[in-house]
């Protein structure tokens, strides 16, 4: 039996040295009480001070664990959420590969010769050409375009970069971290920067860092072991090399975007676009079409292998046709000469030349493969069809007015795309692609893709959500149900032994795993749920975990268990991501007027070029003093620019700066934001306005100060894609031949007499009486509209409800519930049945209990059996 090092102990990620501390008292006290027994000695004053630490030790435990579980949840978004979770919750014990592997009904015989299948495999050799485009491809694919040279990189870009990747990635063969290479950076900026420009500058990049070392990772739900499609590699890279492909990428992204070569109908690995996008105009494409009558079937396709066979001479044929730099050009076409890939396993290290493919765990693998795919999203169509794709998930829709037109335009789209794909080294898996008829004539249709037949299925799932013929989304509904329950109990068993599974832990989950997982893609689907059928199967699911949440019994009603859980009606809660995801979709919203526009982040090429692109340190001065100092210190006297952002309690929202010059009378300048407009708005646009006046007036150098220090901060982001900051970033560049623009944070309120003024001038403007000056509305103000709303729907339903009519009588409304929670605080031995709340014998209210200010009693008296039942930090023991 494997034995513990001598002194090693076995801790939870949260425990700490407070804790430790505590459990020695604890200890201690304890042996000092036995030893009181021992020897006859008086107890009374040792066990009540026992008792008192351990009940103060349990708090203490408790809150840890709680507090790290929740950091360890909060890293979930509605976009990742099953990136972390499915890591640690698919296998238990990790699978490793067998020692023997089969290979074309054959099996290897040593550790040597399984490597090799998994590389040959993985990273499969280029094929000789076979057709006239094959041979005119790769002779071309080594010449370089007649385009202008890209500018040389910066230190800040090079450092921005590094800073962007996260130190607890796997390294590559030399085993050195981000945060190590960063901080050679930080310590030697000219070095590292000649480097990679003299890269940049001869078109070569560097052997050491196009060596890959592979990790093979069992594929989840596979049992057969020993067959190579049970796995995939993941190949680790050195990180001064993938800092050089994002540095290629970001040039290649932003040329291609601002001379517009990259199709808009891909929706993966695009800034700006996510699976929502992709799914909402599939469904808008489908629903039109059917609305207008015309029969209408959609097609999944199935790439084999894509990123494994991604043919390098079509990438450098589809790089020559979006323009690239020319110098860029070249170091991606060295990047793809002599790369290797190596396998250490069981013992043995095999190493193997790359002739096509892209790495999985490349920083470029994803814009590579775009490229070479935009060419197959730009082919001419019969008409009626569309083609679009999310990385290399390719979606054919075909709509016509009756059915041989249907069948005919179908089959000549599908070899049209085989055509292409064999032109390029793709295949086209005809057994993994799917067809679904959206009617019952469609259906009948005969279609087939390299004369195999394809047969109609009643449901598809199409990136993460299951597509039936009336979109009705039922069964959609129940795997995401079942989905998300069965991930609830995996987890909650995960985080029993690390974190305890007492209810603000169960809550925890729910709210920031589980609840993200029900309402992904809630903009496509969520208009159903005012199905009777759909909410009721919903609520039943949420119904488990609000009963585990408040460790209720299982004959609480539903509209208790959520009103004691605290948890909005899921619903409700779907209702209002589809307001929300419709909002960020289409622009508009029904809290708003249509003529006015969402504020949207900005594409690439609306940016700066990434060489040019601003950024700045700025300065922090808590005083008059300190400002003063900094002031009298310069050797010329400089304009100073104080900004100021305010939305007041009638939601007016005002902006405006004051400019110091000289001895010149302070200028104020006042700006009126629409009331949707938040705060953080209105301080980004007194700040891009006092910039454009220190420009106007070519200023030689200018302090511009803010008390404001989210505005400072994102304003210093380079890459930063909000408008507003984007303009501020195209002002000072365009000023930056006549002048420089610094920045700094001042303290609010500190007796600042200019930033006093900038304060009272932007109250003043938010009761202008005139147009706004910026009416450009955020996602911000939609949820907080769609969750008001959700909230007063939940508010009314538990009043009106025929159910949890006891738990009513205590908590009469959901405002009360949440008043409730505030000022009591639930411990894990409280449980719940119906409407009453039961607690440990020494927290149980007696007849002795002053229960004036209780929230839970509109008057200050108890009856007998409701004075037990009800604790509250408001309520005193005389």
């Amino acid at each position: 039996m494997p034995t513990r090092a001598p002194g090693s102990k076995a801790r939870p990620p949260w425990w700490s040295e407070s804790l430790e501390s505590r459990k020695r008292e604890i200890i201690n006290l304890h042996r000092a009480l036995h030893t009181a027994k021992r020897d006859g000695g008086p107890t009374d004053s040792l066990a009540s001070q026992l008792q008192v630490l351990k009940n103060t030790y349990a708090s203490e435990l408790r809150k840890e664990s709680t507090t790290n579980f929740r950091k360890f949840c909060e890293v979930q978004t509605k976009e990742n959420v099953w990136s972390l979770t499915n890591r640690l919750l698919k296998e238990s014990h990790p699978q490793f590969p067998p020692s023997t592997l089969k290979v074309n009904n054959s099996y290897t015989t040593n550790a040597q010769d399984t490597a090799r299948a998994l590389l040959d495999n993985f990273y499969p050799d280029d094929l000789p050409d076979s057709s006239p485009r094959h041979q005119e491809l790769r002779a071309s694919s080594h010449l370089l375009p007649d385009t202008q040279d890209d500018l040389p990189f910066t230190t800040v870009e090079i450092l921005e970069t590094l800073n962007d990747m996260s130190p607890k990635k796997a390294p590559g063969l030399d085993c050195l971290t981000s945060d190590i290479r960063l901080h050679f950076a930080r310590s030697f900026p000219s070095l590292i920067t000649d480097i990679l420009n003299r890269c940049l500058t001869l078109r070569y990049f560097p052997t050491q860092w196009k060596k890959a070392y592979v990790k093979i990772i069992p594929k989840p739900g596979k049992t057969d072991l020993t067959d190579l499609s049970s796995y995939r590699p993941i190949g680790l890279l050195p990180v001064f090399g993938k800092v050089l492909e994002k540095l290629f990428v970001r040039r290649v992204t932003f040329a291609a975007t601002r001379a517009d070569k990259l199709s808009e109908r891909q929706y993966g690995f695009r800034p700006l676009t996510s699976t929502t996008t992709a799914l909402k105009v599939v469904v808008d494409h489908i629903t039109k079409s059917r609305t207008d009558g015309l029969l209408t079937l959609a097609v999944s396709l199935d790439i084999k292998a894509a990123f494994d066979n991604a043919w390098w001479p079509a990438l450098f044929h589809r790089l020559r046709h979006i323009d690239c730099p020319s110098n860029i050009f070249g170091l991606i076409l060295d990047y793809t000469t002599d790369r290797t890939v190596t396998l250490d396993y069981a013992g043995s290290r095999v190493t193997k030349n790359m002739t096509k493919g892209c790495i999985q765990g490349s920083t470029c693998g994803p814009l590579l493969w775009n490229i070479i795919l935009d060419e197959l999203l730009e082919l001419d169509l019969p008409s009626g069809c569309r083609i679009q794709a999310f990385a290399d998930d390719v979606l054919l829709i075909a709509a016509a007015k009756d059915f041989p037109g249907l069948q005919a335009i179908t089959n000549q789209a599908l070899h049209a795309i085989a055509s292409w794909g064999r032109s390029v080294k793709l295949t086209f898996s005809p057994h993994k692609t799917q067809a679904i008829a959206f009617s019952n004539k469609a259906r009948h249709a005969h279609i087939n893709t390299d004369s195999h037949a394809l047969h109609f299925q009643d449901d598809i799932k199409l990136l993460g959500v299951i597509l039936d013929r009336q979109l009705l989304f039922r069964k959609h509904v129940t795997h995401i149900v079942h989905k998300a329950t069965t991930i609830f109990h995996k987890l909650t068993l995960f985080c029993r032994p690390t974190w305890g599974a007492h209810p603000e832990n169960i809550r925890t989950i729910y709210l920031q795993i589980i609840q993200p997982i029900i309402t992904y893609a809630a903009g496509i689907w969520g208009h159903v749920v005012g199905k009777k059928y759909i909410s009721k199967k919903l609520l039943s699911m949420q119904r488990g975990f609000a009963l585990r949440a408040i460790k209720g019994f299982c004959t609480i009603s539903t509209t208790a268990a959520l009103a004691l859980a605290r948890f909005t009606p899921i619903d409700l809660k779907v209702a209002e991501t589809n307001v929300i995801e419709l909002a960020r979709l289409s622009g508009r919203c029904a809290f708003i007027p249509d003529d006015m526009a969402l504020e949207r982040h900005l594409p690439p090429d609306r940016l700066l070029h990434p060489a040019h692109r601003i950024t700045f340190s700025p300065r922090c001065f808590h005083s008059q003093t300190e400002l003063s100092q900094h002031l009298n210190s310069l050797p010329l006297p400089i304009p100073t620019i104080y900004k100021d952002g305010s939305k007041l309690d009638d939601n007016s929202v005002g902006a405006a700066f004051v400019c110091f010059d000289g001895e010149r009378p302070p200028v104020v300048k006042k700006f009126k934001l629409h009331p949707s407009c938040s705060v953080f708005q209105a301080e980004l646009f007194a700040l891009l306005q006092a910039s454009r006046w220190a420009a106007l007036h070519k200023f030689p150098q200018t302090l511009v100060l803010s008390d404001f220090k989210a505005a400072v901060e994102a304003s210093r982001n380079r890459s930063n894609t909000h408008p507003l900051v984007s303009s501020l970033h195209h002002t000072i560049h365009e000023h930056s031949p006549t002048g420089y623009i610094d920045f700094a944070w001042v303290k609010a309120h500190a007796g600042i007499t200019g930033n006093e003024l900038a304060d009272e001038a932007a109250k003043k403007a938010a009761t202008l009486h005139k147009a706004p000056d910026y009416s450009s509305y955020p996602i911000s103000f939609v949820k907080h509209k769609a969750r008001e709303v959700s909230f007063q729907k939940w508010r009314e339903r538990y009043v009106n409800a025929s159910q949890a009519q006891h738990t009513r009588d205590l908590l009469p409304t959901i405002d009360r519930i949440f008043t409730l929670f505030q000022h009591t605080h639930i411990t894990s031995n409280t449980s719940f049945r119906g409407a009453l709340i039961l607690l440990p014998t020494d927290l149980i209210m007696s007849s002795s209990v002053d229960t004036s200010g209780c929230p839970l009693t509109p008057s200050p008296t108890f009856s007998t059996t409701n004075s037990a039942l009800t604790p509250s930090p408001a309520c005193r023991t005389r």
